[in-house]
């Protein structure tokens, strides 16, 4: 091997090194576009069935196991009791993983039909608004983007909540609604 091949071969090599330097540059930023395309709704979907505690405006935690995931809101359960937490209301997710998953998109997802789930049971609930006031009773009705409560304490029937008063809570105010 003459001095001509050795200047080649060490330039052949460093061309591979600087294309190889190139292609783990490109990777980065293609991961980092990635990344940034993900939503909280997919993260949260990314763990469905496993638990998570979020903290959302107005102080309130809600712990529990992901149950459903739509674009605006996601749904936990605990024990049977169900929650709905708008996303706009999220302050922080504890024990969230990496990897995105699916959407529930069903024919018109979102927090209006989550509630609507709630109402359907007539169960007592407790709504917190995103200012920390928190209200019990009976949903009595849903509309496109608020929701109507009879406000009773938890220990009265839906029979007794009739005549009491009534509160309504627009969704872009709504920190959670659970059940109780």
């Amino acid at each position: 091997m003459d001095r001509w091949d050795g200047f080649f071969d060490d330039l052949e090599g460093r061309v591979e090194e600087q294309r190889r330097a190139d292609e783990l540059a490109g990777l980065a930023d293609r991961v980092r576009r990635d990344r940034a395309g993900i939503t909280l709704a997919a993260r949260l979907a990314g763990v469905a069935r496993s638990g998570v505690r979020v903290h959302v405006l107005g102080g309130e935690q809600v712990s529990g196991q992901v149950d459903e995931v739509m674009v605006d809101c996601v749904v936990l359960e605990d024990g049977g009791r169900r929650a709905v937490v708008p996303l706009a209301s999220v302050v922080r997710v504890d024990r969230l993983g990496d990897r995105p998953g699916p959407l529930s998109l069903g024919d018109r997802p979102g927090l209006g039909r989550a509630v609507r789930d709630l109402a359907r049971d007539r169960r007592p609930v407790r709504a917190h608004d995103v200012t920390g006031v928190v209200n019990e009773g009976v949903l009595d009705r849903v509309g496109q983007d608020h929701l109507d409560l009879l406000v009773v304490p938890a220990d009265l029937t839906v029979r007794a909540a009739e005549g009491r008063s009534r509160t309504t809570v627009p969704f872009s105010a709504l920190a959670v609604v659970r059940q109780l």
